[in-house]
């Protein structure tokens, strides 16, 4: 009978250090998740002002900076913009760039 009130014990105190474990690791989760966001926010804070000087600038200046650009960063910023930039923006590339970046909004 005692040996298994101590096996029980052991038992217990067993399941009570895997649960100081598992809420240590969660707060140790929560910790990072806090971190992701906040770096979520400034990303998103700074992909705001980019999209803001874009809106800042003239067609003809920024048309050639977003055919330089990598397709997804062009493609995201241009999404961004008001449709009437953006249409301004499309005319002044060349037609096969405007055309690529159109087709690629699309899908």
């Amino acid at each position: 009978m005692e040996a298994k009130l101590v096996n029980l014990q052991k038992e217990l105190d067993g399941s009570a250090n895997e649960k100081e474990q598992f809420l240590h690791k969660q707060q140790e989760l929560l910790g990072e998740i806090e971190v992701l966001q906040r770096e979520k926010d400034e990303t998103k804070r700074k992909f705001s002002e980019i999209v803001l000087a874009f809106e800042k600038m003239s067609a003809k200046s920024a048309a050639p900076i977003l055919t330089e650009m990598k397709d997804e960063e062009a493609i995201r910023i241009l999404t961004s913009l008001k449709p009437e930039l953006l249409a301004a923006i499309l005319e002044k590339m060349v037609p096969e760039d405007a055309a690529k970046y159109t087709s690629m909004m699309t899908n």
